[in-house]
């Protein structure tokens, strides 16, 4: 568990300390834990941890995922097109994925780089021309993974933009001032981004002065009144960018597919297939499933916790298979349960910790 430094960037931010993930704090301390010291069991807290995550702070997973996939017998499950690794190692070194090319979401695919949103369908289920627009608080805070999968999507942040491989922001300095046509062009391109990532409506709208270093990719609107908006790299001199804020996610949204509903749905799930799906697990054993119906509530039966002494209860989503770790997948511990007040329902509502 020794964390390697990252060391002092260009720009000048000091060397930081990347912490280990969760899940590998967790297996070292199912192995290790009891021979360590009083005083360093005390210490070693994993809940405080970061999960694997494709976005905001990183954190080291679980290195050797690969050769373990091998160890279990499970080779069946190299270069498949479903990533098991959380590094995306299981899909990355294979004769379909040169060095220099991304992984398409669900199929053992890879395309160049500089393919991903350039306005053509390089991936079989059209990934990689999605998620070319996005919320984020920075680019470097944007998916560093080699792959076409959305990921990720926040619900406020600065615009970000893909285009061929290359990331970057929206510039507003043409529209930074505070008449009335131009707060209306702007709330129709934010209200636009929210339906685009799958959002009901707009929250807040804002134009600010980009202090993030070393990003020197802007682009402008052309014609921001056209009813097809079209992009010109800007220089952007005074680092106009809007940030926006979205609200009330739509539900029941299957937005990794290129089909909706059950049509097409193959016989073992993908990635994308049942996004509100979660699987249960009582102290890392899978014993029943549930369905997301409120980001911190859960649906599921009462008869999963029936004769059940009290343990450790865990959510994961964004997982199809329970062996395996997704880039995406997200785990959140149970913390209470409501009951239904109808007699004999068996439905109960499982909160999640935020």
């Amino acid at each position: 568990l020794q964390p390697p430094c990252e060391p002092p960037s260009v720009s000048g931010r000091p060397a930081t300390v990347v912490r280990p993930c969760r899940d590998f704090c967790l297996d070292f301390w199912s192995g290790c834990g009891a021979r360590l010291p009083l005083r360093f069991q005390d210490a070693l807290d994993c809940s405080r941890f970061l999960e694997y995550s494709t976005i905001g702070e990183a954190c080291i997973p679980k290195p050797g995922c690969k050769e373990s996939l091998k160890l279990r017998d499970l080779t069946s499950r190299l270069c498949d097109g479903v990533p098991d690794c959380a590094d995306l190692s299981d899909e990355l070194t294979c004769r379909y994925c040169r060095p220099g090319h991304i992984l398409c979401a669900n199929s053992p695919t890879c395309i160049p780089a500089h393919k991903r949103c350039n306005g053509h369908f390089d991936c079989p289920d059209h990934s990689d021309e999605k998620a070319c627009l996005a919320l984020s608080p920075s680019v470097a805070g944007l998916p560093a993974l080699p792959s076409a999968h959305p990921g990720h999507t926040r619900t406020s942040g600065h615009v970000v933009f893909n285009e061929k491989g290359s990331l970057g922001k929206l510039c507003v300095d043409n529209l930074n001032t505070s008449g009335v046509n131009n707060s209306a062009v702007l709330l129709n391109v934010a209200t636009s981004l929210c339906r685009t990532l799958l959002f009901q409506s707009v929250e807040e709208f804002r134009v600010e002065t980009d202090k993030e270093e070393d990003v020197s990719n802007y682009v402008q609107m052309e014609d921001p009144t056209a009813d097809q908006i079209s992009f010109v790299q800007v220089p952007c001199p005074e680092k106009s960018v809007l940030h926006v804020t979205c609200k009330d996610a739509e539900c029941g949204i299957q937005p990794a597919r290129v089909t909706s509903g059950v049509e097409g749905l193959a016989k073992m799930a993908a990635l994308g297939d049942w996004p509100w799906h979660a699987a249960l697990l009582k102290d890392g054993v899978h014993v029943c499933d549930a369905t997301v119906v409120h980001p911190q509530w859960l649906l599921t039966s009462a008869s999963c916790f029936q004769g059940q002494q009290k343990a450790e209860w865990v959510a994961r989503l964004g997982s199809v298979r329970l062996t395996s770790t997704t880039p995406w997948q997200q785990e959140r511990h149970v913390v209470g349960m409501t009951k239904s007040p109808v007699e004999g329902s068996t439905v109960v509502l499982v909160k999640l910790d935020s």
